[in-house]
């Protein structure tokens, strides 16, 4: 794993280009080469075009996991914290940069973030039942697993909180 990872915000005109099927667009908008994988799996980019245009969205929304200059990702919240102090983050690492600790790195800046901002208490992180690697970097964080969802979307989901108050 390099020692040089970031997360670059997303602005609404390159959400679009991600939403439309634009790589070439909002490769254009934020000045890196997006990798096609990110396209290629499920991500509703049009509810996180919505969600980013909102005051206070920038840093809360989905953002871009670069590493050495070089998208590897992407990460961050599904929205900013609500009134219960309650943030859910969310993570993917394209496959050729798995199994270098990216995924771990990545929700380590996201807990320095909810750390930082007044009023976060629990970050929430959802897991596909037989997603282990995931659920093992919520545990390296210190997650607890405290329920089963069912979302509309992804289906059974496993619930990990950490409280960071």
């Amino acid at each position: 794993m390099t020692d040089v990872l970031s997360l670059v915000d997303l602005p609404v005109p390159a959400l679009r280009c991600l939403a439309d099927g634009d790589l070439p667009g909002a490769e254009r908008v934020v000045g890196l080469d997006v990798p096609a994988e990110l396209l290629r799996e499920f991500v509703p980019w049009s509810i996180f075009v919505d969600r980013r245009a909102q005051p206070g969205s920038e840093g809360w929304t989905i953002q871009l996991v670069v590493e050495d200059g070089v998208v590897v990702g992407h990460g961050g919240f599904h929205e900013p914290p609500g009134p219960d102090g309650v943030v859910e983050l969310g993570y993917t690492v394209v496959p050729s940069a798995r199994g270098r600790g990216v995924a771990t790195a990545v929700v380590g800046l996201l807990l320095e973030r909810a750390r930082a901002a007044d009023g976060v208490r629990v970050v929430r992180g959802c897991t596909n039942p037989v997603n282990h690697a995931s659920q093992a970097v919520l545990r390296h964080h210190g997650f607890v697993l405290v329920d089963e969802a069912m979302d509309e979307v992804d289906g059974l989901e496993l619930v990990h909180e950490l409280r960071v108050d």
